[in-house]
């Protein structure tokens, strides 16, 4: 091909290109007309939304601007609106639960503050903890009596707060005991604990197998307790040892008529049956195959069970103590530390939790009255999109017929 040949072809392409886009560019500004146009007709200019949309968005971060923006504190604001909206939705589900009046909720609120103020668990995690006693059916003036001792029960057990919760008024209920009973209920379960292999999440387990039938055949707590820290040290813990203890209970009646006990005292009938030296295949008949290694586990550990049963009863203040001892550490520092700076987030949260959720609920009602805008945004975008994608096509034509050119095609 000529030079001049060449020349004419670069310029009739160049100019063909040059049309393609002049074509593109009208075709995208046909598109914000009709764009503009359909703002309009319903009732909407893209100007008058855009306006509308950015004071929204002001509403909504104007709270933080003035002490955000010089300070650089935004983070810490988010946070604490998150800390606090977690909070406020917690109390939220224990009024629910409680069906708590108006002023029974700001006492239960304030309760839960407090303990965050003074303890080292958060009013968050109080606010579980009140929950899990609402769902017992604690009420409101119950379960605030309650909480002192449920916290140091998490304490001194080393457990989550809803965890202690749960084991106290699940037991508790079971055991017939009152929130007058919950001192005496957390010291014997810690005592428990320091005198036997166990611990207190294991013993609600226990408690949660066999607290029911012990109660109904008049067993104390106390003695219900010292029989589950035997089995204990004896490697039967949690529901195995709960299980065993529900059935052992419940077939005595036939052990003591023969050894002329009393139906409801397990010990006595078992201090009768190691004295009549029974062997494992008379066990076995009576109280079960199941239940053989826990029978024997307690006729040989009489002296034992007599003595964590008599401490049982002495053991006042055991919970309250050795939370203080758990406590008095660096890392019970830091957890009051944390429980603290959260309180003083949540006062910080009171301050501005009513224009925060006024600003959302407007922004909400913003997107929910322009769904027609969203999906005449979505129309056009489309069609925007479909026009660039015609003119690449059209470039790239032009870029074909370029190349056929240069090589002679």
């Amino acid at each position: 091909m000529s030079t001049a040949a060449l020349n004419i072809a670069v310029t009739v392409d160049s100019r063909t290109g040059v049309a393609s886009l002049r074509q593109l560019g009208t075709q995208a500004q046909a598109s914000g007309t009709q764009m503009e146009t359909g703002f309009r007709q319903g009732g909407r200019s893209l100007t008058d939304f855009n306006g509308t949309l950015k004071t929204s968005v002001t509403a909504l971060t104007g709270l933080f601007a003035t002490i955000a923006g010089a300070a650089g504190i935004g983070s810490i604001i988010v946070s604490t609106a998150k800390m606090g909206a977690a909070f406020e939705y917690e109390m939220a589900t224990v009024r629910g639960v409680m069906q708590a009046s108006e002023e029974d909720f700001k006492d239960l609120s304030a309760a839960a503050r407090l303990m965050g103020e003074t303890t080292e668990w958060s009013a968050q995690q109080s606010a579980e903890a009140l929950k899990y006693m609402g769902m017992t059916g604690w009420d409101a003036k119950t379960s605030i009596a309650a909480l002192p001792g449920v916290l140091d029960l998490a304490s001194a057990g080393g457990l989550e707060l809803g965890r202690a919760s749960e084991i106290a008024t699940d037991s508790m209920t079971a055991l017939q005991l009152g929130v007058e009973d919950l001192t005496r209920f957390t010291d014997v379960l810690t005592a428990t604990t320091t005198n036997s292999s166990t611990s207190v999440s294991v013993m609600g387990e226990t408690f949660k197998e066999s607290a029911g039938t012990a109660t109904v055949m008049g067993y104390s707590l106390e003695e219900l307790s010292a029989m589950a820290g035997i089995l204990a040290s004896s490697a039967i813990k949690g529901s195995q040892a709960g299980n065993n203890l529900k059935n052992m209970m419940l077939d005595n009646a036939k052990a003591a008529a023969i050894l002329g006990t009393e139906n409801n005292d397990l010990i006595g009938t078992l201090k009768a049956a190691k004295a009549a030296q029974w062997d494992m295949v008379q066990i076995s008949k009576i109280y079960g195959k199941e239940n053989v290694a826990a029978v024997a586990a307690l006729m040989e550990n009489i002296d034992g069970y007599e003595e964590l049963e008599g401490k049982l009863h002495n053991v006042a203040g055991a919970t309250k103590s050795l939370a203080a001892i758990k406590l008095d550490t660096l890392t019970g520092d830091v957890k009051s530390l944390a429980s603290e700076a959260s309180e003083l987030g949540l006062t910080m949260f009171d301050g501005f939790s009513d224009e925060l959720r006024t600003s959302v609920q407007s922004l909400t009602g913003l997107l929910r009255d322009n769904k027609e805008v969203f999906a005449f945004l979505g129309e056009v975008a489309g069609g925007a999109l479909d026009t660039i994608n015609k003119g690449f096509q059209t470039v790239q034509i032009s870029a074909k017929e370029f190349a056929a050119i240069i090589n002679g095609d």
